[in-house]
């Protein structure tokens, strides 16, 4: 009797705070589904072919995160499509004040240097585009980048320590994800920053 009780109590309050985000998104389609969060979120980007999955985080630490199994960590590493992990900011009504994109020559990072500027532009937001010279040989592509004349600055440390210092002072951190899936994505910038960067953080991948 406890059990069903308490079952009825959780599933209230997840009705309540769907119908809160309902009225937030606007239009928004609203579905409850029964089973685990991280499973049914990835059946329904399958199913209806997302192309963004957004979800919040309860801040666990990269490991906590992995070891925990949580939905965040999951969708990183499983989702067929980009995936938004969203932090609060200091004026949600101003989101995003300023933007950062990844940047290293190749071809992901720079679909993430054009996703960021388009949304900079449409929300009227200042974006910078960053490389670091700190990362390896084959990790940054110092050729394509001049190539590409894009105004970029440059910081003198590896990857994820400069983009998490950039973090601090962002709304939101783009980053193109090279296509890891799973286990392979343990250890990558994008899956790296995630779990604790300061802001807000897009990581763009082809729909599978």
């Amino acid at each position: 009797m406890l059990a069903t009780h308490a079952v009825a109590e959780i599933e209230s309050g997840i009705r309540r705070a769907l119908d809160e985000a309902q009225e937030l998104a606007g239009g928004a389609e609203a579905r409850f589904v029964r089973g685990r969060a991280d499973e049914s979120l990835l059946r329904l980007a399958t199913e209806t072919e997302t192309t963004l999955l957004a979800v919040g985080t309860h801040e666990h630490r990269r490991i906590a995160g992995v070891l925990l199994g949580s939905v965040a960590t999951r969708m990183l590493h499983d989702a067929p499509c980009s995936v938004l992990l969203a932090r609060p900011g200091e004026d949600p009504d101003a989101f995003p004040r300023s933007i950062v994109a990844g940047v290293d020559g190749s071809s992901s990072s720079m679909w993430a240097a054009a996703v960021a500027q388009e949304v900079g532009t449409r929300l009227g937001a200042p974006v910078t585009l960053l490389a670091a010279r700190g990362a390896g040989p084959l990790e940054l592509d110092l050729g394509a980048l001049e190539e590409s004349e894009l105004s970029i600055e440059y910081a003198e440390t590896k990857p994820v320590e400069a983009l998490l210092a950039a973090s601090h002072d962002a709304d939101l951190v783009v980053l193109g994800s090279r296509g890891m899936r799973g286990l392979r994505a343990l250890g990558s910038v994008s899956e790296r920053v995630a779990h604790q960067a300061a802001c807000s953080l897009l990581v763009l991948r082809h729909a599978a």
